[in-house]
């Protein structure tokens, strides 16, 4: 899985999660950074909202993983 790669220092492909409403991405989603915090990585969760500059939406939630 990535997270093993990323804790050996190996490079590991984006991961990018499509679909219709209801099929699961979110739970998904969630499953995934259960197994990322298990591992000892923090984690945030950002829902992007269009129309706003993603760099400030993930601004703040970033610094809490960097600073905190």
């Amino acid at each position: 899985m990535l997270l093993g790669r990323v804790r050996l220092g190996k490079s590991e492909k984006s991961l990018m999660l499509t679909g219709l409403r209801g099929v699961g991405k979110t739970v998904l989603l969630n499953e995934v950074r259960s197994m990322a915090e298990a591992r000892g990585y923090r984690t945030v969760m950002v829902e992007a909202q269009e129309g706003k500059p993603l760099g400030r939406q993930l601004a703040a939630p970033l610094k809490t993983v960097f600073f905190d």
